[in-house]
């Protein structure tokens, strides 16, 4: 789907919105204080119609005061498209932050909490926007809005343009035992928290892996790493360098490899700002400060048996061997973290 909202002058909101399907019919779903309405397409494109882009060519809206009764009063307006609930338009707080940021989610389990504080400050806002698919991401990367705020775990690799667009990444990362306990948690109990949190491609990449994990005794730290040692080969291959491939991969399941360490700091040397889970509150406050509004420490949860099995992994170095390079990774930030604190306290 491509959208854009190029035009708001209060009585008069004009936009663009075009369905990935070129014989669906596209519709807007109006969001005010009053209520709900659906308004179709009420504008011809002769340049879509001539690309082939859509059969009718009817992609383009007008809202006024007629069809949205009090339009140019409303302080709350939000569009979305009907088919798939993506909002394409929302109209502007009075203290929004004037850029774009990208949290590049590291971890499986999205940081949901943090994301919606985070989002109070922005005009256009997206969460776990790698569920759109490739096609509907970059979308989000092309808004022109200046106030915008996308979470996604990516393969940042794929996406050179997002500096160009003119987005500051933020990332937290976290010790690759944790990460690898919470993985396999949240495989195991999928089947109560849902799936919404894999899109359908990784899903279907990780059945494997999440038939390991539902043999798994989370209740005992000394039979996990019993289990952890048994590991299918086919199995730590998919939970190897998660953090690695991310930063440096293309596709999701092309294998890390130690010549990739380099590019994966760069890019983490790219980033406007870099923090670690276990001092999370460094990470909050410099987000904070960016965006121009404080941010709670609470807004970063963690599942508490996580860290007393991860130190059961630590302890025993099972998995080391599979997260080799997320854990030279992760030290070296980890360490370049703490000497600027040091350095910014003397």
């Amino acid at each position: 789907m491509i959208f854009n909202v190029h035009l708001d002058t209060g009585d008069l909101v004009a936009g663009t919105l075009i369905p990935y399907t070129p014989t669906e019919a596209p519709l807007l779903r109006v969001v005010t204080p009053d209520g709900e309405l659906i308004v179709p397409m009420n504008k011809f494109n002769q340049g879509v119609l001539d690309a082939g882009a859509h059969e009718t060519g009817f992609v383009d809206f007008e809202l006024t005061p007629e069809i949205v009764p009090n339009l140019p009063n409303l302080a709350k307006l939000e569009l979305y498209d009907a088919n798939s609930g993506i909002c394409v338009y929302r109209r502007p707080p009075p203290d929004m932050a004037l850029l774009k940021i990208l949290r590049l989610e590291t971890s499986m389990l999205p940081l949901r909490r943090l994301d919606e504080y985070i989002s109070r400050k922005f005009q256009m806002y997206y969460h776990s926007a790698e569920r759109m698919g490739r096609a509907g991401t970059v979308q989000l990367f092309n808004i022109w809005q200046r106030s915008v705020y996308i979470s996604a775990r990516l393969n940042i690799n794929s996406y050179h343009h997002i500096a160009e667009c003119g987005f500051e990444t933020v990332m937290l990362l976290r010790d690759p035992r944790e990460e690898l306990v919470e993985r396999l948690l949240a495989l195991q109990k999928a089947h109560e928290i849902g799936t919404n949190f894999l899109d359908e491609r990784e899903a279907r990449s990780l059945e494997e892996v999440s038939a390991f994990a539902s043999t798994l005794d989370f209740a005992d730290d000394q039979a996990l790493v019993k289990a952890l040692r048994r590991i299918p080969t086919e199995v730590a291959m998919r939970l190897a360098n998660p953090l690695t491939r991310q930063l440096t991969a293309n596709d999701p399941n092309e294998p890390a490899r130690r010549a990739n360490l380099a590019m994966a700091l760069s890019r983490l040397a790219e980033a406007k700002v870099v923090g670690v889970r276990s001092e999370a509150g460094h990470f909050i406050e410099a987000v904070g400060e960016l965006i121009g509004a404080p941010i709670p420490e609470d807004a970063i949860i963690d599942i508490p048996k996580v860290r007393s099995l991860a130190d059961a992994l630590i302890d025993s170095r099972v998995c080391d061997y599979f997260l080799e390079l997320d854990l030279e990774l992760y030290q070296f930030t980890k360490k370049a973290l703490e000497d600027s604190v040091a350095t910014h306290e003397l």
